[in-house]
């Protein structure tokens, strides 16, 4: 449908003209902010994943780049290929576009592709003509300003208004209308499928429209809201509402919010939840998990409190296991949609709502774990938690709720179903065992020690520790030990885990969860954690200069041509890394 392959194939004279006139600086620091490093360098932080300290460099002359730390490189278009997911022709469509350069193609490229432009050229023409329609119409902008949408968020997803005579001057493509069911014919008569309706443009990932939405004005039309039907250009199931508007903010805070109108949507945008999408008017699928894995693992989802948002909430935690999502269940008072909570609430009323989400696990299982006298349906009960804990494959989410089940229906899980659960774990390649890796770590660490002793005696540094630093600990015993301790469980629940021996000494010490300790201050606190944490950075930080130094060595004693931009970024970043140190020291 919409994801085309693209065979056609882009003179060189173009690409050359994409590498000459583009600047990759300009280009990278959409993304990120780049600042002058060194006589020809420029340094930033990573694009492609988090850190605090610089370790992504930039080279205008060679138009490369290179980032110390999660190792990734290439050119302008390889950065673009990188970063946003496209193909080589792809990535050279969307710089061109970006900086209005024009592409010549040797006219070599697939009948699918040459099918398609005429209705991406009359889908966003048609766009155009709403939008500036919609700019004259005083029903339609009354009707946004009572809803109390902005101007700015307006602008952004180009919100537009059909009067109903677009079709009138675009006869020319009245197939390419017809299909895309911009328009319909009756006789010889053309008409508008949207006509008195509020459009909200759908546009694919690379900021194309593809589709529209529309919201009746009319009170007296029987489907207050209609969406484009599946088309050439688009297909409801793997489309989303916001994407192109979103997808840079998903990537910057690692989480999306996913909801199910477009008002909902946009009210987020609103309030700066800019990292949020809408589904349109379909259910939460397969082919929207993959869409979104392309910038994160995080989904939290924000469906209206009613029993059909429940349900498909519901529905929902059904696909999490087979792609190893980390999905969070936001639950709404009843009969309430994110654009009214949003309107009526103070922000911070909505971040603690965030904050409560349910894990998805704990909101599929919770209508199964009420207790119940009759026999039967705790035996219905069991058998539906016990059907879906076996398409867990995360060996740590599975011996968890498989201990809850255990507990609260008095079995004992069979291990047929652990065979089973073995096998979906086989089935998803994403998947990474991180219990293996518990059994080959013998002995803890001087830092994680501290980390783990401040964790159990104070719930500030506990709380801390989860919230800044969580994503940055590296020892994956004392990580599983944070995430449980910060989901309230106790010394006896702590022991259960598997995990060596010298972090269960330290959890069973007499004064590890003592409360009579030297951290009463929370700002006291900060420092504490502060203070391990920049220790195990100063660490790190001079372990990869020992590796840089180790590296530039090699290069220097036999120094050709093409290594001598290598040389210069491992010189430069061994310089960064020695004003680091200093600063780290002060």
């Amino acid at each position: 449908m919409n994801c085309i392959i693209r065979l056609m194939r882009i003179k060189k004279k173009s690409i050359d003209e994409i590498f000459e006139k583009v600047s990759i600086i300009e280009l990278i620091s959409s993304y990120t902010e780049l600042k002058k490093s060194g006589s020809r360098d420029y340094s930033g932080l990573c694009p492609f994943h988090n850190e605090d300290t610089p370790s992504f460099y930039v080279n205008p002359d060679k138009k490369v780049f290179y980032c110390f730390g999660c190792k990734k490189s290439g050119n302008l278009v390889q950065f673009i290929q990188q970063k946003e997911m496209m193909s080589f022709v792809e990535a050279l469509e969307f710089i061109a576009n970006k900086f209005g350069i024009p592409l010549d193609f040797d006219g070599k490229f697939s009948g699918e592709e040459n099918k398609i432009k005429p209705y991406l050229k009359t889908m966003s023409e048609i766009i155009e003509e709403y939008k500036l329609a919609f700019s004259k119409n005083k029903q339609a902008k009354d009707y946004m300003k009572k809803r109390k949408i902005s101007s700015q968020i307006l602008k952004d997803f180009k919100i537009g208004y059909s009067e109903g005579n677009v079709v009138i001057t675009k006869k020319d493509q009245k197939k390419e209308m017809i299909e895309l069911g911009i328009a319909s014919e009756k006789g010889s008569r053309l008409s508008e499928t949207m006509t008195g309706r509020i459009i909200f443009p759908i546009n694919d990932r690379y900021g194309r429209p593809i589709a529209m939405g529309g919201r009746a004005l009319d009170k007296n039309i029987k489907n207050k809201y209609l969406n484009s039907r599946n088309n050439i250009l688009y297909d409801k199931s793997k489309n989303l509402f916001g994407i192109f508007n979103a997808r840079n903010h998903i990537t910057e805070k690692d989480f999306v919010i996913i909801t199910e109108g477009f008002f909902d949507c946009m009210r987020l945008h609103e309030k700066g939840f800019r990292n949020s999408v809408a589904i349109l008017g379909t259910s939460f699928t397969n082919n929207h998990i993959k869409e979104l894995l392309r910038l994160t693992k995080n989904f939290i989802l924000l469906f209206d409190g009613d029993k059909s948002g429940k349900k498909a909430m519901f529905e929902a935690c059904l696909k999490a296991p087979q792609f190893n999502i980390n999905l969070r269940i936001v639950e709404l008072p009843d009969g309430q949609d994110p654009d009214d909570f949003l309107k009526d609430h103070p922000i911070q009323d909505f971040v603690n709502l965030l904050r409560k989400s349910k894990f998805y696990v704990d909101f599929y299982l919770a209508p199964f774990m009420k207790e119940d006298k009759d026999i039967y349906v705790k035996s219905r009960n069991a058998k539906k938690a016990t059907d879906f804990l076996m398409k867990i494959g995360d060996p740590v989410i599975f011996n968890e709720y498989k201990k809850q089940l255990e507990n609260h229906f008095n079995i004992k899980i069979s291990r047929q179903v652990e065979k089973k659960v073995k096998e979906e774990k086989k089935k998803n390649k994403k998947f990474t065992n991180i219990n293996n890796t518990s059994h080959k770590i013998a002995k803890i660490n001087d830092f994680s020690r501290r980390i783990l002793l401040m964790a159990l005696k104070n719930k500030e540094a506990l709380d801390i520790i989860f919230r800044k630093y969580y994503k940055i600990i590296e020892d994956v015993n004392l990580k599983n030990i944070i995430f449980y301790l910060h989901m309230g469980k106790n010394v006896a629940e702590l022991l259960e885990l598997d995990i060596p021996a010298p972090y269960k000494d330290i959890i069973t010490r007499e004064d590890a969860f003592s409360k009579e300790d030297t951290y009463k201050e929370l700002e006291s606190v900060k420092q504490e954690v502060e203070n391990i944490f920049i220790s195990i950075e100063r660490n790190r930080l001079e372990e990869e200069k020992k590796s840089l130094q180790r590296q530039l060595d090699e290069i220097s004693e036999n120094l050709t041509q093409d290594k001598e931009d290598e040389y210069i970024f491992l010189a430069n970043r061994i310089k960064e890394i020695n004003i680091e140190l200093e600063k780290k020291v002060k």
